[in-house]
């Protein structure tokens, strides 16, 4: 009976853990109703890591000299808040070009901390090769 209460805990525990990283996933959003939307689509698929949707959004003119590039534009971010502001159009020749003013805010990825750790290691081993230095000169010198 205990073994079936602790498989249910652990079971529980790794459903609900599932379920909240689901829920921290960003919103897909694919919306091509305006400029402003497919702004934030744009942004949606960069928050979602997803970068080849990102990349197709841009149409014939990219933002980077080829994806590779586009990618590791975004290297180390975790997310870009995004903010429209008010959508003018313009058109010249049978075109229409839609103008966009756009407020971003990226965050980052958290650095990982083993880091520091490895760096105090590597000074406590020279501290304490620096004791024992010396330690063995001064005791030459008796």
């Amino acid at each position: 009976m205990r073994c079936a209460f602790l498989a249910a805990t652990a079971f529980f525990a790794i459903a609900v853990t599932g379920q909240q990283a689901l829920a921290a996933d960003p919103p897909y959003i694919d919306d091509r109703s305006d400029a402003a939307a497919v702004i934030r689509s744009l942004y949606s698929a960069i928050n979602r890591h997803e970068f080849a949707r990102a990349w197709g959004y841009y149409g014939d003119t990219k933002p980077a000299k080829d994806f590779d590039a586009f990618v590791k534009g975004y290297d180390g971010t975790d997310t870009v808040e995004v903010k429209t502001g008010a959508v003018s159009d313009e058109g010249a020749a049978g075109s229409i070009y839609h103008n966009v003013p756009v407020a971003r805010r990226p965050t980052r990825r958290a650095r990982p901390r083993s880091l520091p750790a490895a760096i105090r290691c590597a000074r406590s081993t020279a501290r304490s090769r620096n004791r024992r230095s010396s330690r063995s000169s001064s005791t030459r010198a008796h």
